[in-house]
């Protein structure tokens, strides 16, 4: 008998992620949102209300919460098959290259790059014991060198640096039966998109859960749109 798939969220008690959650959970798929906040995250899950859907607290720039990630998710008997790495926050275009403050675009490479790359150094190595496993990282337009201006510089820095993972990471793991890509939502209606955007959370979060589910000979180290592929 096949053991049922589970996959990690971060950031999914609201938006893209909570999305996310919802629709891989409609594909039979066992999802523990990660919640900076665990109140908010139960608040997201008792809206889903859909029992293959749990919570779990976690920040991403947190030593303790990292380190304790791995006894956690053995209390619940709970593998990671798929991670997505979601959680992420934008300053917004207010600052330039020239002018964005030390500590805000630090703050964004922690928590959008950092905590991506750190989460996935502990998760994947349990992939790579089991043999298979799916990394799916948001990523931004932002972030793709053929869209690149001056504006939200930590954002853009935190998207490419992302980028750049998804390649190293794909290729650390090419004989593994993992696959890891990276993908920008586009402009969605979210907290972080704002309410001008034009497309909502159910298209921008499609191609993230696509990813999630490839088959074994799917495509590695690239970056989508739609699910078709997006300039670097």
């Amino acid at each position: 008998m096949t053991r049922q798939k589970t996959a990690l969220v971060t950031g999914g008690n609201r938006g893209i992620g909570l999305e996310i959650c919802r629709q891989l959970a409609a594909d039979d798929i066992k999802v523990i949102l990660a919640a900076r906040d665990l109140q908010k995250g139960d608040k997201a899950i008792a809206k889903l209300d859909n029992p293959l859907i749990s919570c779990i607290q976690l920040d991403v720039t947190n030593d303790a919460d990292l380190q304790s990630l791995s006894s956690k998710l053995e209390s619940r008997e709970l593998v990671v098959d798929i991670l997505v790495n979601n959680a992420g926050i934008s300053q917004g275009i207010r600052y330039s290259i020239l002018n964005e403050p030390k500590e805000l675009t630090e703050q964004t490479m922690d928590i959008n790059f950092f905590g991506a790359l750190r989460l996935s150094q502990i998760v994947v190595p349990f992939m790579q014991k089991n043999h298979f496993g799916r990394v799916v990282n948001i990523s931004s337009g932002h972030g793709s060198f053929s869209k690149m201006d001056k504006r939200n510089p930590g954002y853009r820095f935190s998207k490419v640096a992302m980028n750049a993972m998804t390649v190293m990471l794909a290729d650390e793991v090419k004989n593994d039966n993992i696959l890891v890509n990276a993908m920008t939502p586009g402009w969605v209606r979210t907290r972080l998109g704002g309410l001008n955007a034009h497309r909502n959370v159910e298209e921008g979060a499609e191609t993230a859960v696509w990813l999630c589910l490839l088959d074994h000979d799917g495509p590695n180290g690239e970056f989508f749109k739609d699910k078709a592929t997006f300039a670097w």
